[in-house]
């Protein structure tokens, strides 16, 4: 018996990654799901501003099943480690229902380009696992290309200080500043002549 093609609705997804992922870095990518664009809108300005993703993808897509879960997957699995941050079966859609799915990535390789495949899995029935519910699953797959590029020193203590600029300020810069006024100063008394 084939699959069912049954719409049951339309929703519209996000996906947000890292355009340019750096060797051995984590890195975050994010799906959410939603039939509702406010609520969509809302949870992924929130994400977005939570992990600074570089690529947004957005897509309407056919509600294929009552139940619905994803996976992301590299093409080339030697060069990423992709952890699912939470695990979760396959969750209900409904009108109202905002899912969330969050990968955490770290290429161990270096790269030009890589394709990662997002796939959405729906049934009409809940399951556990979408590779063994394979006969009742339908799915749709979504390619997504990122640069890879190798971490170097510079670009590491760049990237610290953009990090943490105000731990940088406050134990180093601030102290410095202060070191060279204060001497500054004392050269300046001493060159005055006293009366």
């Amino acid at each position: 018996m084939g699959v069912r093609s049954l719409r049951i609705g339309e929703a519209r997804y996000y996906f947000t990654i890292d355009s340019v992922m750096w060797v051995g870095k984590s890195s975050i990518a994010d799906l959410y799901l939603s039939c509702s664009e406010k609520r969509l809108q809302k949870a992924v300005r929130a994400g977005l501003q939570a992990t600074h993703a570089s690529m947004a993808l957005s897509k309407d897509t056919a509600i294929l099943g009552k139940y619905v879960d994803a996976i992301l997957l590299p093409s080339n699995p030697d060069n990423f480690k992709v952890v699912e941050q939470y695990k979760n079966n396959s969750r209900l859609v409904d009108s109202t229902s905002l899912l969330t799915w969050s990968w955490s990535i770290v290429p161990q390789k270096k790269a030009y380009v890589e394709t990662f495949y997002l796939i959405l899995y729906y049934s009409d029935h809940p399951f556990k696992d979408p590779v063994e519910s394979a006969s009742e699953i339908n799915r749709e797959w979504y390619r997504v290309q990122v640069n890879l590029q190798q971490t170097s020193f510079f670009k590491s203590v760049i990237d610290f200080i953009g990090r943490e600029w105000k731990w940088f300020a406050t134990s180093i810069i601030i102290p410095v500043f202060l070191f060279w006024y204060n001497s500054k100063k004392k050269v300046k008394q001493e060159k005055t002549p006293k009366k």
